[in-house]
């Protein structure tokens, strides 16, 4: 087969995966079976300007251990890219503690459905969560 005919194979593959809707395959946080979650609270990114309106903006935006857990096992791992350009930005959030295996990992949610860990090693896991997750953000 010649290198052009290659080539266009490998376009009209690329193009049918894409109409087709193919995504690459999602990959789920790893948590250890048992994990503690510690010191939920609410907070908002400071903002220069329109402070009330942010304030109002979140003022319901909590989320309580059983909602943080199914967030959890809902989310994907995605990029800091992703994470930045492929959600909504609200300047609401939860943070906490994460305790695996005696090690103490914090975490952020955002109001947005999207999220990070950072673990004790300095890694940092981003996570998104659309539409699996709709319901633990719809009425926040």
């Amino acid at each position: 087969m010649s290198p052009y005919r290659v080539m266009v194979v490998a376009m009209l593959v690329c193009v049918s995966l894409f109409l087709a809707g193919y995504s690459a395959p999602r990959k789920k946080v790893k948590l250890p079976a048992t994990y503690k979650i510690r010191n939920i609270h609410a907070g908002v990114v400071a903002q220069e300007q329109d402070q009330q309106l942010v304030q109002d903006l979140c003022a319901n935006f909590r989320m309580n251990e059983a909602e943080v857990r199914e967030f959890f096992a809902k989310a994907d791992e995605i990029s800091a890219h992703v994470r930045e350009h492929g959600y909504d930005w609200l300047p609401c959030y939860v943070r906490g503690d994460l305790v695996l295996d005696k090690k103490t990992a914090t975490w952020e949610i955002q109001a947005s459905a999207t999220g990070w860990i950072k673990y004790p090693d300095g890694k940092i896991v981003h996570l998104g969560c659309k539409e699996a997750c709709a319901d633990l953000f719809k009425n926040k």
